[in-house]
Protein backbone atom coordinates (compact mmCIF):
# COMPACT_ATOMS: atom_id res chain seq x y z
CA UNK A 1 0.00 0.00 0.00
CA UNK A 2 1.64 3.05 -1.30
CA UNK A 3 1.64 5.92 1.39
CA UNK A 4 1.06 10.33 1.40
CA UNK A 5 3.23 12.08 2.58
CA UNK A 6 1.79 15.19 4.10
CA UNK A 7 2.44 18.68 2.69
CA UNK A 8 5.42 19.96 5.40
CA UNK A 9 7.33 17.10 3.91
CA UNK A 10 7.27 18.41 0.43
CA UNK A 11 11.03 19.24 1.00
CA UNK A 12 11.81 15.66 1.59
CA UNK A 13 9.98 14.47 -0.82
CA UNK A 14 11.86 16.82 -3.07
CA UNK A 15 15.13 15.77 -1.97
CA UNK A 16 14.17 12.36 -2.97
CA UNK A 17 13.00 12.75 -6.25
CA UNK A 18 16.16 14.95 -7.34
CA UNK A 19 18.05 11.99 -5.98
CA UNK A 20 16.73 9.35 -8.36
CA UNK A 21 15.34 9.37 -11.12
CA UNK A 22 13.64 7.40 -13.04
CA UNK A 23 15.67 6.06 -16.42
CA UNK A 24 12.61 4.44 -18.40
CA UNK A 25 10.15 8.01 -17.56
CA UNK A 26 8.27 9.22 -15.28
CA UNK A 27 4.50 10.63 -15.24
CA UNK A 28 4.26 13.06 -12.98
CA UNK A 29 0.59 13.98 -12.10
CA UNK A 30 -0.63 17.36 -9.93
CA UNK A 31 -4.39 17.17 -9.13
CA UNK A 32 -7.35 19.50 -7.84
CA UNK A 33 -8.87 17.44 -5.11
CA UNK A 34 -11.03 19.85 -3.70
CA UNK A 35 -14.35 18.14 -1.66
CA UNK A 36 -16.33 19.14 -4.80
CA UNK A 37 -14.02 16.95 -7.47
CA UNK A 38 -13.97 14.05 -5.04
CA UNK A 39 -17.59 13.76 -5.00
CA UNK A 40 -18.25 13.09 -8.17
CA UNK A 41 -14.65 11.61 -8.84
CA UNK A 42 -13.66 14.53 -11.47
CA UNK A 43 -10.18 14.50 -10.36
CA UNK A 44 -9.72 10.83 -11.58
CA UNK A 45 -11.37 11.72 -14.97
CA UNK A 46 -9.40 14.42 -15.48
CA UNK A 47 -6.37 11.65 -14.90
CA UNK A 48 -7.90 9.13 -17.23
CA UNK A 49 -8.45 11.78 -19.85
CA UNK A 50 -4.83 13.39 -19.51
CA UNK A 51 -3.56 9.60 -19.82
CA UNK A 52 -5.31 8.91 -23.13
CA UNK A 53 -4.04 12.10 -24.88
CA UNK A 54 -0.23 11.44 -23.74
CA UNK A 55 -0.94 7.40 -24.82
CA UNK A 56 -1.13 8.35 -28.56
CA UNK A 57 2.44 10.33 -28.37
CA UNK A 58 4.59 8.30 -26.42
CA UNK A 59 6.72 6.57 -28.83
CA UNK A 60 6.77 2.92 -29.05
CA UNK A 61 9.75 1.76 -26.92
CA UNK A 62 8.44 3.91 -23.89
CA UNK A 63 4.74 2.86 -23.92
CA UNK A 64 5.33 0.02 -21.65
CA UNK A 65 7.23 2.38 -18.68
CA UNK A 66 4.52 4.45 -19.52
CA UNK A 67 1.49 1.68 -19.27
CA UNK A 68 3.47 0.37 -15.87
CA UNK A 69 3.46 3.96 -14.46
CA UNK A 70 0.03 4.85 -15.64
CA UNK A 71 -1.17 1.71 -13.90
CA UNK A 72 0.64 2.26 -10.48
CA UNK A 73 -0.77 6.09 -10.39
CA UNK A 74 -4.29 5.11 -11.00
CA UNK A 75 -4.10 2.31 -8.11
CA UNK A 76 -2.79 4.59 -5.78
CA UNK A 77 -5.68 6.90 -6.72
CA UNK A 78 -8.36 4.64 -6.35
CA UNK A 79 -7.11 2.23 -3.76
CA UNK A 80 -4.87 4.35 -1.28
CA UNK A 81 -5.50 7.71 -1.68
CA UNK A 82 -7.65 8.97 1.18
CA UNK A 83 -8.95 12.76 0.26
CA UNK A 84 -8.94 15.82 2.72
CA UNK A 85 -6.79 18.42 1.05
CA UNK A 86 -7.09 20.88 -2.27
CA UNK A 87 -4.20 18.74 -4.02
CA UNK A 88 -2.33 15.87 -5.05
CA UNK A 89 0.75 15.29 -6.70
CA UNK A 90 2.06 11.38 -7.54
CA UNK A 91 5.24 10.87 -9.04
CA UNK A 92 5.37 7.52 -10.69
CA UNK A 93 7.19 5.23 -12.97
CA UNK A 94 8.27 1.26 -14.20
CA UNK A 95 10.65 0.29 -11.61
CA UNK A 96 8.46 -1.53 -8.73
CA UNK A 97 8.74 0.96 -5.30
CA UNK A 98 8.37 4.23 -7.39
CA UNK A 99 5.73 5.77 -6.19
CA UNK A 100 5.71 9.03 -4.86
CA UNK A 101 2.67 10.93 -3.42
CA UNK A 102 1.92 14.19 -1.47
CA UNK A 103 -0.66 16.70 -0.44
CA UNK A 104 -0.73 19.86 -1.52
CA UNK A 105 -1.82 22.65 0.64
CA UNK A 106 -3.35 24.91 -2.49
CA UNK A 107 -5.10 23.74 -5.24
CA UNK A 108 -3.10 22.90 -8.64
CA UNK A 109 -4.22 23.44 -12.20
CA UNK A 110 -4.48 19.55 -13.20
CA UNK A 111 -1.46 18.45 -15.12
CA UNK A 112 -0.23 15.21 -16.51
CA UNK A 113 3.04 14.83 -17.93
CA UNK A 114 5.52 12.00 -18.69
CA UNK A 115 9.00 12.76 -19.26
CA UNK A 116 12.49 11.53 -18.76
CA UNK A 117 12.33 13.55 -15.14
CA UNK A 118 9.56 14.42 -12.65
CA UNK A 119 7.92 17.61 -13.55
CA UNK A 120 9.10 19.18 -10.26
CA UNK A 121 8.77 23.35 -10.50
CA UNK A 122 4.87 23.25 -9.75
CA UNK A 123 6.35 21.26 -6.16
CA UNK A 124 9.00 23.89 -6.09
CA UNK A 125 6.55 26.53 -6.72
CA UNK A 126 5.09 25.06 -3.36
CA UNK A 127 7.40 25.64 -1.41
CA UNK A 128 8.04 29.24 -2.53
CA UNK A 129 5.19 30.34 -2.33
CA UNK A 130 4.40 28.54 1.59
CA UNK A 131 7.23 29.98 3.36
CA UNK A 132 7.34 29.27 7.38
CA UNK A 133 5.73 31.35 9.44
CA UNK A 134 6.20 32.00 13.09
CA UNK A 135 3.08 32.97 15.19
CA UNK A 136 3.06 34.31 18.66
CA UNK A 137 0.02 35.01 20.92
CA UNK A 138 1.28 36.76 23.88
CA UNK A 139 -0.28 38.27 26.90
CA UNK A 140 1.76 39.64 29.83
CA UNK A 141 2.05 36.32 31.29
CA UNK A 142 0.76 33.75 28.97
CA UNK A 143 2.11 33.11 25.38
CA UNK A 144 1.20 30.55 22.62
CA UNK A 145 3.92 29.66 19.54
CA UNK A 146 3.22 28.28 16.08
CA UNK A 147 4.82 27.28 13.38
CA UNK A 148 3.40 27.22 10.22
CA UNK A 149 4.35 25.63 7.10
CA UNK A 150 2.86 24.85 3.74
CA UNK A 151 -0.87 25.27 5.64
CA UNK A 152 -0.09 23.17 8.42
CA UNK A 153 0.94 23.62 12.34
CA UNK A 154 3.94 22.15 13.17
CA UNK A 155 4.98 22.35 15.99
CA UNK A 156 3.35 24.64 19.01
CA UNK A 157 4.98 25.66 22.31
CA UNK A 158 2.90 27.00 25.21
CA UNK A 159 4.18 28.47 28.68
CA UNK A 160 2.58 30.71 31.54
CA UNK A 161 4.87 32.97 34.09
CA UNK A 162 3.67 34.41 37.07
CA UNK A 163 2.96 37.84 37.26
CA UNK A 164 0.81 39.26 39.55
CA UNK A 165 -1.84 41.85 38.78
CA UNK A 166 -1.61 45.50 39.75
CA UNK A 167 -2.64 46.69 43.06
CA UNK A 168 -4.93 49.74 43.01
CA UNK A 169 -4.53 51.72 46.13
CA UNK A 170 -4.24 55.20 47.19
CA UNK A 171 -3.93 57.71 50.00
CA UNK A 172 -0.98 56.04 52.20
CA UNK A 173 -0.28 53.12 50.54
CA UNK A 174 1.00 55.39 47.45
CA UNK A 175 4.20 54.38 47.51
CA UNK A 176 3.54 50.78 47.84
CA UNK A 177 1.67 50.78 45.02
CA UNK A 178 4.32 52.19 43.05
CA UNK A 179 6.60 49.63 44.18
CA UNK A 180 3.78 46.96 43.43
CA UNK A 181 3.57 48.41 40.22
CA UNK A 182 7.30 48.46 39.32
CA UNK A 183 7.45 44.95 40.50
CA UNK A 184 4.48 43.81 38.20
CA UNK A 185 6.32 45.80 34.63
CA UNK A 186 9.44 43.86 35.57
CA UNK A 187 7.86 41.00 35.60
CA UNK A 188 6.17 41.63 32.65
CA UNK A 189 9.47 42.26 30.76
CA UNK A 190 10.98 38.75 32.24
CA UNK A 191 8.22 37.28 30.68
CA UNK A 192 8.38 39.11 27.25
CA UNK A 193 12.05 37.84 27.18
CA UNK A 194 11.65 34.49 27.66
CA UNK A 195 8.68 34.88 24.64
CA UNK A 196 11.86 36.51 22.68
CA UNK A 197 14.26 33.82 23.66
CA UNK A 198 11.89 30.97 22.78
CA UNK A 199 11.01 32.53 19.45
CA UNK A 200 15.17 32.46 18.89
CA UNK A 201 15.48 29.19 19.53
CA UNK A 202 12.44 28.23 16.94
CA UNK A 203 14.11 30.23 14.49
CA UNK A 204 17.35 28.27 15.02
CA UNK A 205 15.79 24.58 15.14
CA UNK A 206 13.07 25.63 12.46
CA UNK A 207 14.35 28.90 10.57
CA UNK A 208 11.28 30.50 10.03
CA UNK A 209 10.38 33.48 7.63
CA UNK A 210 7.87 35.78 8.90
CA UNK A 211 6.80 36.59 12.24
CA UNK A 212 3.29 37.49 13.36
CA UNK A 213 1.90 38.26 16.88
CA UNK A 214 -1.13 39.07 18.42
CA UNK A 215 -2.16 39.79 21.75
CA UNK A 216 -3.16 43.04 23.87
CA UNK A 217 -2.12 46.35 23.00
CA UNK A 218 0.20 46.72 25.99
CA UNK A 219 1.83 43.32 25.84
CA UNK A 220 2.43 43.60 21.81
CA UNK A 221 4.27 46.78 22.03
CA UNK A 222 6.35 45.56 24.96
CA UNK A 223 7.41 42.76 22.36
CA UNK A 224 7.89 44.89 19.87
CA UNK A 225 10.00 47.21 21.26
CA UNK A 226 12.17 44.12 22.57
CA UNK A 227 12.84 42.33 19.39
CA UNK A 228 16.01 41.98 18.91
CA UNK A 229 17.22 42.42 14.60
CA UNK A 230 16.74 39.10 13.43
CA UNK A 231 13.09 38.76 14.57
CA UNK A 232 12.50 42.45 13.73
CA UNK A 233 13.41 41.98 10.30
CA UNK A 234 11.08 39.25 10.33
CA UNK A 235 7.89 40.75 11.58
CA UNK A 236 5.25 40.79 8.96
CA UNK A 237 2.19 41.71 10.50
CA UNK A 238 -0.22 42.16 14.03
CA UNK A 239 -3.36 40.08 13.78
CA UNK A 240 -6.35 40.31 15.54
CA UNK A 241 -6.64 37.46 17.24
CA UNK A 242 -7.47 36.00 20.84
CA UNK A 243 -5.00 34.09 23.04
CA UNK A 244 -6.99 30.93 23.07
CA UNK A 245 -8.29 30.98 19.33
CA UNK A 246 -8.48 27.66 17.61
CA UNK A 247 -5.73 26.29 15.25
CA UNK A 248 -8.25 26.60 12.00
CA UNK A 249 -8.92 30.60 13.10
CA UNK A 250 -4.95 30.66 13.43
CA UNK A 251 -4.80 28.81 9.90
CA UNK A 252 -7.06 31.25 8.12
CA UNK A 253 -5.17 34.28 9.41
CA UNK A 254 -1.85 33.37 8.55
CA UNK A 255 -2.64 32.32 5.08
CA UNK A 256 -4.36 35.60 4.36
CA UNK A 257 -0.96 37.33 5.70
CA UNK A 258 1.12 34.78 3.52
CA UNK A 259 -1.09 35.80 0.41
CA UNK A 260 -0.51 39.33 0.94
CA UNK A 261 3.43 38.86 1.42
CA UNK A 262 3.76 36.44 -1.48
CA UNK A 263 2.22 39.16 -3.85
CA UNK A 264 3.97 41.88 -2.25
CA UNK A 265 7.32 40.13 -2.16
CA UNK A 266 6.84 38.91 -6.12
CA UNK A 267 5.97 42.65 -7.37
CA UNK A 268 9.07 43.63 -5.80
CA UNK A 269 11.61 40.47 -7.22
CA UNK A 270 10.16 41.29 -10.61
CA UNK A 271 10.54 45.32 -10.57
CA UNK A 272 13.73 44.85 -9.08
CA UNK A 273 14.77 42.06 -11.86
CA UNK A 274 13.71 44.85 -14.69
CA UNK A 275 15.52 47.73 -13.52
CA UNK A 276 18.91 45.43 -13.00
CA UNK A 277 18.28 44.28 -16.87
CA UNK A 278 18.91 48.35 -18.02
CA UNK A 279 22.35 48.02 -15.99
CA UNK A 280 23.38 44.64 -17.06
CA UNK A 281 22.96 43.10 -13.82
CA UNK A 282 20.26 40.73 -14.92
CA UNK A 283 19.11 38.99 -18.09
CA UNK A 284 15.21 39.00 -19.08
CA UNK A 285 13.53 37.29 -22.16
CA UNK A 286 14.01 34.21 -23.40
CA UNK A 287 17.14 34.00 -24.83
CA UNK A 288 19.31 36.11 -22.69
CA UNK A 289 17.94 34.06 -19.41
CA UNK A 290 18.89 30.60 -21.26
CA UNK A 291 22.42 32.16 -22.63
CA UNK A 292 23.00 33.17 -18.69
CA UNK A 293 21.86 29.57 -17.67
CA UNK A 294 24.22 28.09 -20.33
CA UNK A 295 26.80 30.29 -19.37
CA UNK A 296 26.05 29.72 -15.26
CA UNK A 297 26.11 33.26 -14.56
CA UNK A 298 22.64 32.78 -12.81
CA UNK A 299 22.53 33.16 -9.09
CA UNK A 300 18.77 33.67 -9.20
CA UNK A 301 16.26 32.71 -11.94
CA UNK A 302 12.99 34.34 -11.93
CA UNK A 303 10.14 32.22 -13.67
CA UNK A 304 6.27 33.07 -14.33
CA UNK A 305 3.70 30.50 -13.21
CA UNK A 306 2.02 31.09 -16.67
CA UNK A 307 5.32 29.91 -18.67
CA UNK A 308 3.64 26.61 -20.35
CA UNK A 309 6.11 26.62 -23.27
CA UNK A 310 7.77 23.81 -23.88
CA UNK A 311 11.35 22.91 -24.42
CA UNK A 312 14.58 20.12 -24.46
CA UNK A 313 17.66 19.87 -23.37
CA UNK A 314 20.73 19.00 -25.92
CA UNK A 315 21.31 15.34 -25.62
CA UNK A 316 25.45 16.22 -26.83
CA UNK A 317 25.90 19.14 -24.50
CA UNK A 318 23.16 19.70 -22.06
CA UNK A 319 21.93 23.03 -23.13
CA UNK A 320 18.32 23.89 -22.85
CA UNK A 321 16.11 25.22 -25.70
CA UNK A 322 12.58 26.18 -26.48
CA UNK A 323 10.98 23.95 -28.71
CA UNK A 324 11.96 20.56 -30.09
CA UNK A 325 14.17 21.53 -32.97
CA UNK A 326 18.22 21.49 -32.85
CA UNK A 327 21.29 22.36 -30.49
CA UNK A 328 21.30 26.38 -31.47
CA UNK A 329 24.71 25.93 -29.97
CA UNK A 330 26.18 22.46 -31.13
CA UNK A 331 23.61 21.63 -33.77
CA UNK A 332 22.99 18.10 -31.44
CA UNK A 333 19.83 16.37 -31.07
CA UNK A 334 17.27 17.80 -28.82
CA UNK A 335 15.80 15.52 -26.12
CA UNK A 336 12.14 14.56 -24.90
CA UNK A 337 10.16 17.52 -25.17
CA UNK A 338 9.18 18.49 -21.21
CA UNK A 339 8.02 21.54 -19.45
CA UNK A 340 10.87 24.76 -20.22
CA UNK A 341 9.20 25.84 -16.62
CA UNK A 342 10.61 22.78 -15.17
CA UNK A 343 13.90 22.04 -17.22
CA UNK A 344 14.56 26.02 -16.19
CA UNK A 345 14.31 25.59 -12.51
CA UNK A 346 16.02 22.35 -12.05
CA UNK A 347 19.10 23.64 -14.07
CA UNK A 348 19.67 26.83 -11.78
CA UNK A 349 18.91 24.89 -8.61
CA UNK A 350 21.86 21.84 -10.14
CA UNK A 351 24.04 25.14 -10.93
CA UNK A 352 23.40 26.37 -6.68
CA UNK A 353 20.98 29.23 -8.01
CA UNK A 354 17.68 30.29 -6.22
CA UNK A 355 14.30 29.99 -7.43
CA UNK A 356 11.76 32.38 -7.71
CA UNK A 357 8.05 30.89 -9.40
CA UNK A 358 6.03 34.27 -9.51
CA UNK A 359 2.39 34.37 -10.38
CA UNK A 360 -0.80 36.96 -9.89
CA UNK A 361 0.26 40.53 -10.78
CA UNK A 362 3.98 39.71 -10.21
CA UNK A 363 3.23 37.06 -13.29
CA UNK A 364 1.96 39.95 -15.25
CA UNK A 365 4.10 42.15 -14.53
CA UNK A 366 6.86 39.57 -15.54
CA UNK A 367 4.61 38.82 -19.09
CA UNK A 368 5.80 41.76 -21.87
CA UNK A 369 9.28 40.09 -21.14
CA UNK A 370 8.27 36.34 -21.91
CA UNK A 371 7.75 35.19 -18.53
CA UNK A 372 11.27 34.47 -17.75
CA UNK A 373 14.22 36.60 -16.19
CA UNK A 374 17.34 36.05 -14.33
CA UNK A 375 19.76 38.09 -12.16
CA UNK A 376 23.34 37.31 -13.24
CA UNK A 377 26.63 37.35 -11.71
CA UNK A 378 28.21 39.08 -14.44
CA UNK A 379 27.16 40.80 -17.46
CA UNK A 380 27.46 38.32 -20.96
CA UNK A 381 30.49 39.86 -23.18
CA UNK A 382 28.09 40.55 -26.22
CA UNK A 383 24.48 41.75 -25.65
CA UNK A 384 21.73 41.34 -28.11
CA UNK A 385 18.67 44.21 -27.46
CA UNK A 386 16.08 41.22 -28.87
CA UNK A 387 16.53 39.39 -25.92
CA UNK A 388 14.75 41.42 -23.48
CA UNK A 389 11.82 41.30 -26.09
CA UNK A 390 8.57 39.05 -25.55
CA UNK A 391 9.00 35.44 -27.05
CA UNK A 392 6.50 33.94 -28.56
CA UNK A 393 6.99 30.04 -27.35
CA UNK A 394 5.55 27.42 -28.53
CA UNK A 395 2.95 25.47 -26.13
CA UNK A 396 3.67 22.12 -24.34
CA UNK A 397 3.05 18.99 -26.00
CA UNK A 398 0.40 16.48 -24.13
CA UNK A 399 3.52 14.20 -23.27
CA UNK A 400 5.48 15.97 -20.89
Amino acid sequence: MATMHPAHEIPAVLATLRRAPARAGVLSVYLDTRPERVANAAYLLAFRDACKEIRHQVPADQREPFELARLAAERFLTDDFVPGGPGVAVFAAAPPGYLHAVALPSRPLDEVTWSDRPALAALQAVLDDHERIAVALVDKSRVRLFSVFVGAIEEERDFKDYVPGRHRTGGWHLLSQTRAQRHHDDLVAVHIRRVIATLMEMLRSRPFDHLVVAGPDEAISLLRHMLPRPLRARLAATLHLELFAGEAEILRAVERVRQETERAHGLRVVEELVGAAATGQAAVGLAATLAALAEGRVFRLVVSDALTAAGTRCTRCGRIAAGAGACPACGGQPGRPSSLRDLLVEEALAQGAAVEIVQAEAAERLAPYGGLGAFVRYAAVTTDAADSEPVAASPLPATG
